[in-house]
């Protein structure tokens, strides 16, 4: 079913060449699909009881972690939520 959806298609594109350009060659192909694998799991039924700040703070970190992308500067208003290591 969402993959009739076209726009959805052209985002995850998107979202999977921005992720595979941090390493060149399979090695960035691959972290992409491992990034985006996981964040689909990881916003599914084992984490649906998570405060939503929480769970959002959780995913930016592993997002930016697992593909070797650097932290943000530190902005206050960029994790709204304690997350726990």
């Amino acid at each position: 079913m969402l993959d009739s959806h076209q726009e959805l298609d052209d985002l995850t594109a998107r979202v999977v060449a921005l992720l595979a350009e941090v390493e060149q060659g399979p090695g960035g192909r691959v972290r992409a699909d491992v990034v985006m694998s996981g964040i689909a799991r990881a916003a599914g039924p084992r984490t649906k009881d998570l405060d939503h700040a929480v769970l959002r703070g959780h995913l930016l970190d592993a997002g930016r972690h697992t593909p070797g992308l650097r932290a943000p500067r530190s902005n206050p208003r960029s994790h709204q939520g304690n997350i726990a290591s």
